[in-house]
């Protein structure tokens, strides 16, 4: 099983480019919430949240009530190839 960081940033990649996107004031957002990312990946919400707040910190992501707005998809997908 890969690391929580490695299938978080892939689920939030899937999402994207899937079409679980709604336009926004700043763009694409994926409509999406931390409880329905944990159920996705069988973690806690609690944990979804640590790592989404490292992520939005280092200016990858920006959360919003129940979406996620992707600002450095390059990052991510670092994070999703290195399968740390």
């Amino acid at each position: 099983m890969l690391p929580l960081p490695v299938r978080l940033a892939h689920r939030l990649l899937a999402l994207d480019k899937f079409g679980a996107r709604k336009a926004g004031a700043d763009g694409a957002l994926l409509s999406v919430s931390q409880e329905e990312l944990a159920f996705m990946l069988g973690v806690s919400r609690q944990s979804v949240n640590r790592q989404l707040k490292h992520w939005e910190q280092a200016g990858w992501l920006r959360q919003r009530y129940g979406r996620i707005e992707l600002r450095d998809r390059e990052a991510l997908a670092a994070v999703d190839h290195s399968g740390e």
